[in-house]
């Protein structure tokens, strides 16, 4: 995490088309929502997921937009974040269309709720939004989103950040207890966390291996990069002997969103080949003499 968001608890930037950051507050038509809210509605919202590379288990992340109704309703984003083996977090994003500035460009405001196992809000938390060439970023401050009781206060600053096929979450949580006693010591970090996220993608397909002068294949087959590694087996219900793995990373030193095709010996659990695509390719696979495998994504 750069320094400037290791500063948060939890970090929310969304990162949308270049096109919304230069979009004024008009609607398509009288009376309907903004342009910008409903840009933001159709580029923020998904199903996301980790790499391998980074946790070892998955943390999903789903972003739901309620409906827009109206030019004067705001902008909900429901987002729910949740590991292996770990209840659910929950968090309600409001976005406020504002009237234009002097450049024509997009004012946004908003807030920020917790949500509480029963479904309520635990605290409301002003967002501080601004639009840029890149798109959308949003955060709370600590000193304007707190909780805990009399004598031990929590700040907790958060933001996310989107690019329409990634989501990078940064959480830090600042004890402000010590620093509102006046003896000089200075508000720290709980915790500090920080996991990037990708869009989900599903494939089917098929996978072979050649065995003598025959192929046995493996059809209809369907993975995503969540839960992404099966096992292969022909007609007769028979392993072809190899896994495939299937999930999203980042090219090293290169900020490209790649997804990654592995297979690995079921026995050994050895890579027998590898393969990257770009992240929103339509096909991929696998070609070598004796074993051959061939995936197309299936529509979102």
């Amino acid at each position: 995490m750069k320094p400037a968001c290791r500063l948060c608890f939890a970090t929310v930037a969304l990162i949308l088309l270049a096109a919304c950051a230069s979009s004024s507050i008009q609607s398509t038509a009288p009376g309907s929502p903004p342009l910008v809210l409903q840009q933001i509605s159709t580029t923020a919202t998904g199903d996301f997921v980790t790499s391998l590379d980074q946790a070892r288990s998955t943390v999903l992340l789903t972003v739901v937009a309620e409906p827009l109704l109206s030019a004067e309703q705001p902008l909900a984003l429901n987002l729910t974040q949740q590991a292996e083996n770990s209840s659910p977090r929950r968090f309600r994003l409001l976005i406020n269309a504002n009237e234009a500035d002097t450049r024509g460009e997009s004012r946004l405001s908003g807030t920020l709720a917790p949500i509480s196992a029963n479904g309520r809000a635990i605290a409301e938390c002003p967002l501080a939004i601004t639009i840029s060439a890149q798109g959308l970023s949003a955060s709370t401050q600590a000193d304007s989103c707190q909780f805990g009781q009399a004598g031990e206060q929590i700040g907790l600053i958060k933001e996310l950040l989107f690019t329409g096929d990634q989501v990078r979450v940064a959480d830090r949580l600042i004890d402000l207890t010590s620093a509102r006693l006046g003896n000089g010591s200075q508000p720290k970090a709980i915790s500090d966390t920080s996991i990037q996220f990708f869009r989900l993608s599903r494939y089917q397909g098929w996978g072979g291996v050649l065995e003598g002068d025959e192929w046995r294949i493996a059809r209809e087959l369907e993975i995503d990069t969540a839960d992404g590694r099966i096992e292969p087996v022909d007609a007769a219900g028979m392993s072809l002997g190899f896994v495939i793995e299937l999930d999203r990373s980042v090219l090293e030193g290169q900020d490209i969103s790649v997804v990654r095709l592995t297979v690995r010996d079921v026995e050994t659990n050895q890579t027998i080949a590898r393969s990257w695509a770009q992240s929103n390719t339509r096909q991929l696979g696998i070609a070598l003499p004796a074993l051959q495998i061939g995936l197309e994504r299936m529509a979102d």
